[in-house]
Parts: structure tokens; C-alpha cells; sequence
């Protein structure tokens, strides 16, 4: 079986990584794929705001300050028995692992592994955002696919035009490169907090009595945007998409 490491780009902080992979553990859940998480992040391990805290302890804890943890981010997301492994890498972690990815995560490796990786980038309005992707692109190579998530953090009455609110990205010169994009809409506030301290998955969460109507109301429409688009880009069921653009 091949497996897909779906990981995100350990950069800036503060940008939604979390909530962007979040996003799509739910779009495959719904789906009815099968996925392991891993939580690299050991310094907000146990908190609130960690991608562990959706998964009721069942995800595996990696240290990518430990070589031996690098190398099982990809010998135990290739023997995981899963079709998805999806991590989530501590802000600020190229220091910890460019030198061992140039060395180790070579197109022979993943091929040898039966190991395909898709690197997400989550890019907000906010300068520097959008730098600290590329900066990522540069030190993961292009032995991967990307998708990058536009995260509109801040609530606007009406959205600004995509290219108008991610100036700074569609500034960026990728040709070449094999990425694709999606939007991650404003959740409002209160709906966000109230999900988080759910813990349960936003679909799961929208069936249930614990969110406020008004809440399970947003929720809903913000993950069905979401799961929309990544249902349109096929990036991860590419046999599906090459057949639905075949059938028209």
C-alpha cells in the first residue's frame, strides 16, 4: 500500500497550520479514509491549540530534535498500514530537520518507502507569511507535491478579493513548482473557540447538541467551503479527479 504523508511546513507560527491540517483530517474522514496523525510539536504538547488535542490521544508524539524521531516521521508513516498519515511540525523547525531532509528524503527513499509527501503552507494577509512557504519549498525540494492554504484569519463584512488579501503570495514566482492552492475562511471567533473546546472534528461536531445552533450554523458552512475546494483540486485522490475530468 502507498501511503501519503500529508505534513505541514514547520514555519512561521501563529498562521493556522493546525487548523489547515485539521481541515483536511476532517475532509478525508468524510471521505472514509483511513488516516494516523503525528504531533511533532512537543512544546505545546497537552495544550488546547495542539493537533493532538482532536484525536483523544490516539496520535504518535515525535521529537524532530531527535534524528532517530526524523527518521521515523518516514519509516513509520510508511509502515503505518494507512493511506494517509497526517503531521503537524513545530513552528520554526527548518533548523531541526533541512540538513536531515536533503540527506535522507531523496526521490529514491520515498520511492523505496512507497511513500508519497505532500508539504502544506499556510499563507494569511499578514507579511511574511507567504516568504517563510517559500523558504519551505526551497529546503523540502521538489521530490513532493504542495498545497497551500489561504487563510483569511481576519473577519472582513465582505471578502477582499483573493489576490487582493494574499497580495504577497501571488507576488511569488512558482512556476515550476507543483503546488496547489485553497482558501480557509474566517470562522468567527466565538464558533472557533467553541469547536476547539469540543475536541471533536468540525463534522462531527456540527451533528451533535454541544456546539449552540448559531455556532454548528458556522461551522457548517465554513468545513463545507473547505472540503468543496479540496474536492475540486483531487490532490489527494488523483485516480478520482483524472476519472471525473475523463467523464466530462
Amino acid at each position: 500500500m502507498k501511503t501519503q504523508l500529508i505534513m505541514t511546513m514547520g514555519g512561521r507560527g501563529g498562521v493556522g497550520k493546525s487548523i489547515a491540517l485539521l481541515a483536511i483530517a476532517d475532509f478525508l474522514h468524510c471521505r472514509g479514509q483511513k488516516f494516523l496523525t503525528t504531533d511533532c510539536d512537543t512544546e505545546n504538547a497537552g495544550k488546547i491549540s495542539c493537533f493532538a488535542h482532536w484525536f483523544e490521544g490516539k496520535t504518535v508524539s515525535l521529537n524532530l530534535r531527535n534524528t532517530a524521531d526524523c527518521d521515523r516521521l518516514l519509516s513509520g508513516s510508511a509502515a503505518a498500514g494507512a493511506s494517509f498519515v497526517l503531521a503537524d511540525l513545530p513552528s520554526n523547525a527548518s533548523g531541526d530537520i533541512a540538513a536531515w531532509w536533503k540527506e535522507v528524503a531523496t526521490l529514491e527513499t520515498l520511492q523505496e518507502l512507497n511513500l508519497a509527501v505532500t508539504a502544506i503552507g499556510v499563507v494569511t494577509p499578514q507579511v511574511g507569511s507567504a516568504e517563510s512557504v517559500c523558504e519551505w519549498m526551497d529546503t523540502l525540494g521538489a521530490n513532493i507535491q504542495y498545497l497551500v492554504a489561504l487563510n483569511r484569519l481576519l473577519k472582513e463584512r465582505v471578502e477582499s478579493p483573493v489576490q487582493e488579501a494574499f497580495e504577497d503570495w501571488f507576488s511569488v514566482d512558482t512556476t515550476g513548482i507543483p503546488l496547489r492552492t485553497f482558501e480557509i475562511p474566517h470562522l468567527y471567533d466565538e464558533a472557533m473557540e467553541a469547536l476547539t473546546r469540543s475536541g471533536e472534528l468540525p463534522s462531527k461536531a456540527v451533528k451533535g447538541t454541544e456546539l449552540f445552533v448559531l455556532m454548528r450554523s458556522r461551522v457548517k458552512a465554513w468545513i463545507e467551503r473547505i472540503h468543496s475546494q479540496l474536492d475540486k483540486l483531487g490532490i489527494f485522490f488523483p485516480d478520482k479527479a483524472r476519472q471525473m475530468a475523463e467523464a466530462k
